[in-house]
């Protein structure tokens, strides 16, 4: 089942997540970056009309009360829905071994961050109780018995930047069984024959993908 749960919220048994998304996009100067976007059921989408606020002291973080987390609905954790920067999976230095994809964890924004590091660097951006961010990234995709089919292991840490805290103190970890890779987006004005020659470049093993008209990407073969 695929879940979202943040260590010490109010929901132990975690949120269920209605969208997951993972495709890949090729930069002609740099390799072959991941995008991952989240977002998650309401936080509250469990609970039963009895259910009523967990007796915390009123002085306790944000964190332990459900009042101030369904205030904000949901989460969203993504590289694409604002515009950040997903995280490089391949480069010309160290290509990208699709076939060997689950025996790699990606590390990413790892803590402590340069001191020079600021929200639109993020590989990822978070909306949880308000915008806050997310760093010390842990990523991995595990292969499931269908062709294209993965589970993703994705952890990290959470800072609630929107009430001003700087330290990420919080903890989130997600599971999501079913996972289908979206292929490999080209930038603007690249045809798929400059496409491949630049897969050749960043990939190991560039021929496990065809190029797809319909879906304007590179796609995992069959």
């Amino acid at each position: 089942m695929n879940r979202i749960f943040f260590k010490d919220n109010p929901w132990p048994n975690g949120h269920g997540i209605k969208e997951f998304e993972w495709h890949a996009r090729l930069e002609p100067d740099s390799g072959i970056w991941f995008d991952l976007h989240l977002e998650s059921e309401d936080y509250y989408a469990e609970d039963n009309d009895d259910d009523e606020e967990d007796e915390v002291p009123e002085d306790a973080p944000d964190w332990k009360h459900k009042i101030v987390w369904n205030n904000y609905h949901s989460v969203i954790l993504s590289s694409t829905y604002w515009g950040h920067q997903g995280f490089l999976a391949g480069s010309a230095a160290s290509k990208l071994e699709f076939g060997k994809l689950p025996d790699t964890t990606f590390q990413v924004d790892t803590l402590p961050l340069p001191e020079e590091h600021d929200y639109e660097d993020a590989a990822f951006g978070i909306y949880l109780l308000g915008h806050d961010s997310a760093a010390d990234h842990r990523i991995r995709f595990v292969k499931n018995a269908g062709f294209a089919d993965y589970t993703v292991r994705w952890s990290g840490r959470i800072a609630l930047t929107y009430v001003g805290e700087e330290e990420y103190k919080y903890a989130f970890e997600a599971s999501i069984v079913n996972a289908v890779f979206g292929g490999i987006e080209l930038p603007e004005g690249c045809s798929p024959e400059e496409g491949r020659l630049l897969l050749e470049t960043y990939v190991s093993d560039p021929d496990l993908f065809v190029w797809s008209p319909e879906r304007q990407r590179f796609v995992l073969g069959i």
